[in-house]
């Protein structure tokens, strides 16, 4: 009941200031509240009582875009300014706020510094006359000084960036020196994640079928596509051709193709290195944990995995269509994305949960441990 969730919020913010969570746990506070302002509440709190501020990001992928930019406006741009790992951000600021203007000259430095110097995409500077901004020549360097931005206006753009441009040397000096944390940044300690949502549908199709045919190997898939006298790197034309010769019926249109490259190909630079690819794993590492974080709920609403297959099949016509998939998902008080879940299950069962389906599910939460470790050690 709403009662019984401000009641936990309540409580919460009382014990709060005793406490230090990791990433992970703070991620699961998020779904134990369904009412948006709650977890607004609650994040407001344990987000500045994190152990691991470097993996932010795996709380703000269990968010959407409007709830995550409320409690931007509520803590601060610096205060949740993704330091370490700024891959994937869409940034909106307030040119009229020294706070926003100190942020977007952070992404042009270090823009300026991971190599290509083409990492800030789809820039957009509406200036307080409601005039544009011009980007013909990109990003004007002079704005990694706050100064050098003109007051007013919104401006909006997206970072994208290969594993292997970037700079952890300055992303290690903002987090310290405008984020205010100090913390041990080995590369142990950072779980490298991407956002599912906002990820082109083409993208995460092919990311479901990659886990399922290739048993969640990325590396197996990726020397297929290379073939086996490749160089390390993947071409468009390399790409397209092996794409079509896998046989997956969602990319019988080329252009999916072509759309999966471009986004594997952050830098434009014309190909795919391996480090790029691991972008997939990132994707693959978010989908894993969403799919473990449902079936933990599920474990708890009806205390055990194994029934929950014949309680969601309301028509008992031994499968469950999407329909019935998210009226129980809803019914049984989970708040998070279902729908790619839905797919990676039904993958080749005619869009259908099967209990066969469901068999591999059991036996995916019986492995969690093991599961979670290796999203954790990457």
């Amino acid at each position: 009941s709403d009662l019984a969730a401000r009641a936990k919020v309540h409580v919460l913010r009382g014990v709060c200031d005793r406490l230090f969570l990791t990433s992970m746990q703070c991620r699961q506070l998020v779904g134990v509240f369904g009412d948006s302002e709650c977890r607004m509440a609650v994040l407001c709190c344990a987000l500045m009582r994190l152990s691991d501020p470097q993996n932010m990001k795996l709380v703000q992928s269990r968010l959407d875009a409007k709830e995550w930019k409320g409690l931007r406006q509520r803590m601060g741009t610096l205060t949740l300014f993704p330091y370490i790992q700024p891959e994937q951000q869409d940034f909106a600021l307030d040119m009229s706020i020294p706070e926003d203007r100190i942020a977007a000259s952070l992404v042009v430095r270090l823009n300026m510094k991971e190599t290509k110097r083409n990492n800030i995409r789809n820039p957009r500077f509406v200036m307080h006359d409601k005039s544009e901004f011009a980007f013909d020549r990109g990003v004007p360097v002079g704005w990694q000084s706050p100064q050098a931005i003109p007051q007013g206006g919104a401006l909006t753009w997206q970072y994208m960036c290969s594993p292997e441009d970037r700079n952890m040397e300055m992303r290690r000096d903002f987090l310290s020196r405008y984020g205010g944390w100090n913390v041990d940044l080995s590369k142990h300690n950072i779980m490298w994640c991407s956002f599912l949502q906002g990820v082109p549908e083409a993208v995460s199709s092919f990311l479901v079928n990659v886990m399922r045919h290739f048993k969640n190997d990325l590396k197996k898939a990726f020397k297929l596509i290379d073939g086996p006298d490749g160089n390390g790197k993947l071409s468009l034309m390399e790409f397209k051709t092996a794409v079509a010769s896998l046989g997956w019926t969602e990319f019988g249109d080329p252009e999916k193709a072509v759309q999966i490259f471009r986004y594997l190909d952050p830098d434009g630079g014309g190909s795919i290195s391996y480090e790029e690819w691991q972008v997939m794993s990132g994707l693959l590492k978010e989908l894993q944990l969403t799919i473990l974080e449902l079936l933990q709920h599920v474990d708890y609403t009806f205390g055990g995995i194994e029934v929950a297959h014949a309680l969601l099949d309301r028509d008992s016509n031994q499968a469950v269509d999407f329909h019935e998939w998210r009226k129980g998902i809803i019914s049984m008080g989970y708040y998070g994305p279902s729908e790619v879940i839905y797919r990676y299950l039904c993958l080749d069962k005619n869009d259908h949960l099967t209990a066969q389906c469901w068999d591999e599910v059991v036996e995916m939460w019986k492995n969690r441990e093991a599961v979670l470790k290796k999203i954790r050690d990457g």
